[in-house]
């Protein structure tokens, strides 16, 4: 199976794991964490 239909097979499962992994960072972080993680996540819904 090659990565590009596994990635196309979970991409919603992807997207979510990753989307609470950002929240979980950005919960734990300081405020230069929070602030590197909400540029990040902003880049990645652009």
């Amino acid at each position: 199976m090659r990565l590009v239909n596994v990635i196309k097979t979970y991409n919603q499962e992807i997207t979510f794991i990753l989307f609470c992994a950002g929240i979980i960072f950005y919960g734990l972080g300081g405020s230069i964490g929070k602030n590197f993680n909400a540029q990040t996540f902003f880049i990645l819904v652009d």
